[in-house]
């Protein structure tokens, strides 16, 4: 066993959220190099890692083996949640380094896989709107969030939990969009992206008026606009 598997730093602390000694799956796996970090450093840790395609679903089974981890890692081939069976008993699933739209599919079309997960934690690549929302209508409450730069890109990552209880709080259009936990922390990379993100929105603003594009998107776009100016403002004083 390798303690020196090599992962980016994206995927390190996406494997840092995931507790000890628990039982987890990571879907969409690409070559099982989160299970392999994580049951590297923790020999009581057991993973199953999923992929849809032939290929890399080999290329995780000859990394695993490579590492002397086939004892504490399994790997199958499937689309999403499909692979997974209730009889698992999993404690927490990974998703990571996909759009936000397929990982919401993904838990949507799984769902019924997830009645007894502890947490969730989900690393999209884009559309992380998409996901919190998800996350609030289906009975999930986001406990933690964090927004990194790896290699000239910048990443969130969202761990939810089930709710306790129905008194949680389901969280706002807006908190999904900034991130509840993000938006109350606020760190320079977060202020940097959004500031970014604030120009570029106000040109599809203007692309939209000029040429009579879909009002529906241009009102969503300005309600976003107007959003990201307050916070930006509220940043500053």
């Amino acid at each position: 066993m390798n303690k020196n598997i090599t992962i980016s730093n994206r995927l390190k602390m996406v494997a840092s959220y995931v507790g000890n000694q628990v039982r987890f799956a990571d879907i969409g796996s690409d070559h099982a190099y989160v299970p392999a970090y994580i049951c590297a450093f923790d020999p009581e840790a057991r993973g199953i890692a999923t992929e849809i395609n032939k290929g890399p679903f080999e290329s995780a089974q000859n990394m695993i083996a490579s590492q002397k981890l086939s004892h504490a890692i399994e790997v199958r081939l499937g689309d999403g949640l499909g692979p997974i069976e209730l009889e698992d008993a999993l404690d927490e699933v990974i998703i990571a380094g996909m759009g936000g739209t397929l990982m919401t599919s993904i838990l949507e079309n799984g769902k019924e896989k997830l009645i007894h997960i502890k947490k969730l934690i989900l690393q999209p690549n884009i559309d992380e709107a998409e996901v919190r929302t998800w996350l609030s209508i289906n009975g999930f409450q986001i406990t933690e969030e964090a927004i990194l730069e790896d290699k000239g890109h910048v990443y969130e990552i969202i761990v939810a939990k089930p709710f306790k209880h129905s008194k949680e709080q389901i969280h706002t259009e807006k908190e999904c969009f900034f991130g509840p936990i993000l938006l109350k922390n606020q760190t320079e990379l977060f202020l940097r992206k959004w500031k970014r993100r604030f120009e570029n929105t106000n040109i599809i603003i203007e692309q939209l008026k000029s040429s009579h594009g879909n009002k529906q998107k241009l009102r969503q776009f300005q309600k976003e606009f107007e959003w990201m100016e307050e916070m930006l403002e509220n940043a500053q004083k």
